[in-house]
This record gives structure tokens, C-alpha cells and sequence, in this order.
């Protein structure tokens, strides 16, 4: 019913025992908020990035930076928020973190923000982020 993404910028004793949880089934996840639909949305891209990439998927936390990204693969050196919109309170979040970390972690090529139905290109510095919505997010392999 649950699995678990770890922080890939935490120690290893750390990052075992401060997991984030996310529900294998929406349904369930309906029952609990009463403000559902960004969780929901949240919980869509980690169930699909769970079924690709199983343990190969972390979100990225640090206090040093100050780095806040909800999901990181490794294996396609992606970056992924998830936010319902990007609008004028959102943008400085979501962007702000996706650029700080691509200037700080070498890693990373790949930004993306997966939107309830946005879609666009967002070029800041010398960094581009997709606006991607998620339905197409979901067909993407």
C-alpha cells in the first residue's frame, strides 16, 4: 500500500530513517485530505516514477543548501517538482529550487516541473525547466 523515496543528499543513517511515503493507489490517498488535489497530482508522479525506476528514486533535501526537490532520478539525471500551478507565489519556489540545485549538483540535466495542465519553457541563467503537464508527464516512457 506504501512505498518510499529516501534523501539522496542525506547520510546513509539519515536517509534510512527519514523516508517520505507516498500511496501505490490515489483512492486511498482520497480518503485522508481535505485539500486533495496537489497531493494527488504528487502522488500520480511518484507512483510513476516508482513503477520505472523502483529504488532508483529519491527526492533531494538539503539543509546546507536549502535545496528542496520532490523527486531526483539518477539513472536520467532528472530533477522533478510538482506543483498544481506555477504562478506568481509558486514560480520563485519551484524554479528557484530546480536552478539552485542545477548550479550546485553537476548531476542534474534534466529540470522539470509536471503541472496539473501547464505547458511551456521556462530559460533562466543558462537553465531550461519544462512546464510539463500531466497527462503528459503519465505517457511519457
Amino acid at each position: 500500500m506504501l512505498f518510499s523515496t529516501k534523501n539522496y543528499f542525506a547520510k546513509f543513517s539519515e536517509r534510512e530513517s527519514n523516508p517520505k511515503y507516498y500511496f501505490t493507489d490515489n483512492g486511498i490517498l482520497n480518503l485522508f485530505y481535505l485539500d486533495k488535489l496537489p497531493a494527488l497530482l504528487e502522488n500520480l508522479v511518484a507512483i510513476k516514477l516508482h513503477n520505472k525506476y523502483q529504488e532508483n528514486l529519491f527526492y533531494l533535501k538539503s539543509q546546507k543548501t536549502g535545496i528542496d526537490i520532490d523527486f531526483y532520478v539518477p539513472a536520467s539525471k532528472t530533477a522533478i517538482q510538482v506543483a498544481w500551478e506555477v504562478n506568481d507565489t509558486s514560480k520563485e519556489r519551484e524554479v528557484g529550487n530546480l536552478i539552485k540545485l542545477a548550479d550546485n549538483f553537476d548531476e542534474v540535466e534534466n529540470l522539470i516541473i509536471v503541472t496539473h495542465g501547464e505547458e511551456a519553457e521556462i530559460q533562466q541563467k543558462d537553465k531550461i525547466i519544462q512546464l510539463m503537464p500531466l497527462y503528459k508527464f503519465l505517457l511519457m516512457r
